[in-house]
């Protein structure tokens, strides 16, 4: 029973490491890589420890980064080596990259069908339910800013008084203190 208490803080411990150095800049460096694949081997805590242990998390985690790198609706080589690592580190197998890349494919494109339609309408400050949906599924529920899952509110990260759209892309959920904290400002807070 100590053992199992012990591995399950080991793989939470490397785990606030890995989410911490993706937060940093949404990019899994050589060098971040290895310091993850040390400090595991350090706590001896496996890829399959990890993978068994906080599967839901680093489902939301992979399907963010993979939204990101899809931006530019291409995967580049650098692309391909860092979703090589996040394989090696989360114990993920190829067809479950496969799998994710695709779902995320997919509704990146539902979601330009959903703005296109939108675009059609009347510009409003009223967000559409369709939006709502998509961006609390991708924000996990919980305010990107602080993680609060209090009180939240959708914002416009682009205020909509300084041409803001209501987009996917431009509407995100904070916290209601985040939101007052950030006003008519563009992005984050200080």
């Amino acid at each position: 029973m100590e053992n199992n208490l012990e591995l399950k803080n080991n793989v939470n411990s490397v785990f606030q490491l890995i989410v911490s150095l993706i937060e940093d800049d949404n990019i899994l460096k050589a060098d971040e890589y290895e310091k993850i694949q040390a400090y595991k081997r350090e706590l001896n805590v496996s890829s399959q420890n990890i993978y068994d242990i906080k599967k839901m998390d680093i489902d939301r985690i992979l399907y963010l980064q993979f939204y990101l790198l899809l931006l530019d609706d291409k995967i580049d080589f650098n692309e391909r080596i860092e979703i090589k690592y996040y394989k090696a580190i989360f114990g993920y197998s190829e067809n479950e990259i496969f799998q994710l890349e695709i779902k995320v494919r997919k509704e990146k494109n539902n979601w330009r069908e959903v703005e296109s339609k939108v675009d059609k309408k009347e510009k409003s400050r009223h967000i559409p339910e369709s939006i709502k949906k998509i961006v609390w599924d991708r924000d996990g529920g919980k305010c990107v800013l602080c993680g609060s899952m209090d009180y939240l509110e959708f914002d416009h990260d682009i205020p909509f008084s300084l041409g803001g759209s209501n987009s996917t892309e431009n509407i995100r959920i904070l916290c209601r203190n985040c939101n007052r904290r950030k006003s008519d400002n563009i992005g984050d807070i200080d």
